[in-house]
Parts: C-alpha cells; structure tokens; sequence
C-alpha cells in the first residue's frame, strides 16, 4: 500500500484471546448459531450467493480468490467499496492473514491481521485496516470502520471463549473443516509443520 492511501489502524491491549491453535474459519459444533449471525452481520442475514473460488497452497502459505460480481449486501461495504468484483484472503505462515477486497477501480480496503503470541495457549491479534484515499475524510471512515467491526469482533470472541472452555471440558481439540473453510486445513498443517504441496483448484460455494 503505498503513501497516497489513508491507513486506518486499531488494536487493544485487554482483548487477549486464548487460542489452542491458530484456526481459519472454524467453530465449534456448539456454537454454529454463534457463527452463523457473525457471518449474517457482514452478508446479510438468509441471503446466499454463489461464488467462484480459486485456491492457491503456495510455500509462503495460500490464497482463496473469490470471485464477486454484485453490490456488498450491507451498508458501510457498499459506502465504501460501491460494486465487489473480487475478494481474497491469503495465510502468510506462520502468524500473519489478510482479506482484501477490489472493485473496478483497484484495492478498495486491505484488512490484515498479525496474532502475536504472548504465552502458552495465549495468543493477541492485532489489525490493520487500509484504504485508498478518497472523498470521505479518514477520520470519518475509521469512525464507521470501528462501528462496522465492533459487534463482529465481540461475536466472534464470545465464540472463541466457548470454544476454548468446549476444549478444556472435553480435554483436548478435535476441530472438523466444512466446505466454506477454504484456508482452514492449509493453515492447519503450516501450522503443525507439515505445508501441503504447491497447487491450485478451482470450484464453488454458496456464502
């Protein structure tokens, strides 16, 4: 991102998630409701879409590019970015991701996100968000920014408490990857040091 792009940054030093390992995607079988609404919160809630989707295992970690041909289904995205055409997340192995999203125009926000490890079983994540500089003053924008991603955020870490006490109560992890968790099993083997083989392939999901 060079010099010409507003950056938006937000990090906060009382919001430790404990983690067994670093996931992409998942959630406990008990905690789909959870999920579920997280993810109703950014597309809209009972509203599918279908989405070409091509995947990249590379040695530095791996690629999902989606392909997205349609208006963002709520509010603040549409402010933003005006029509998708494309969004894609990349795992840098061993701690680092990103989800970025295009329309005709180019890069309309870059969201990355490194998990610093703190202690055993203790992991902190801290995100960046960028921009292209435009109309709406940056100022502006990180207040809607933070707004957007606040509820999400707190959806999404009251589902990584109840995964981990689901862990403790049950004495150990054994996590199952559905169809939309594209990069889970790719970070998974990083993970434990055993990165898949170079490769690409192309299919669909309903999201």
């Amino acid at each position: 991102l060079d010099q010409q792009q507003s950056i938006v940054s937000q990090h906060s030093d009382d919001q430790v998630l404990h983690l067994r390992a670093i996931k992409s995607e998942h959630c406990a079988a008990s905690d789909r409701n959870t999920c579920a609404r997280s993810s109703e919160s950014a597309r809209g809630a009972g509203k599918r879409l279908t989405v070409p989707v091509t995947m990249r295992s590379t040695p530095w970690g791996g690629e999902a590019r989606y392909a997205e041909e349609h208006l963002p289904q709520t509010l603040l995205p549409r402010v933003i970015e005006g029509k998708r055409i494309e969004s894609r997340g990349k795992y840098f192995a061993p701690l680092t991701g990103q989800v970025t999203f295009e329309n005709s125009s180019g890069l309309t926000i870059a969201i990355s996100v490194i998990f610093s490890p703190v202690a055993q079983n203790v992991t902190r994540p801290y995100a960046h968000f960028a921009t292209p500089r435009g109309k709406m003053p940056a100022w502006l924008k990180r207040l809607l920014i933070i707004a957007f991603h606040k509820p999400v955020v707190a959806q999404d870490a009251g589902m990584l408490e109840r995964q981990v006490r689901n862990i403790a109560a049950f004495g150990g992890a054994s996590f199952a990857s559905g169809p939309a968790d594209v990069l889970g099993p790719l970070i998974w083997q990083h993970v434990h040091g055993k990165p898949p083989e170079a490769g690409e392939r192309r299919f669909e999901l309903e999201l």
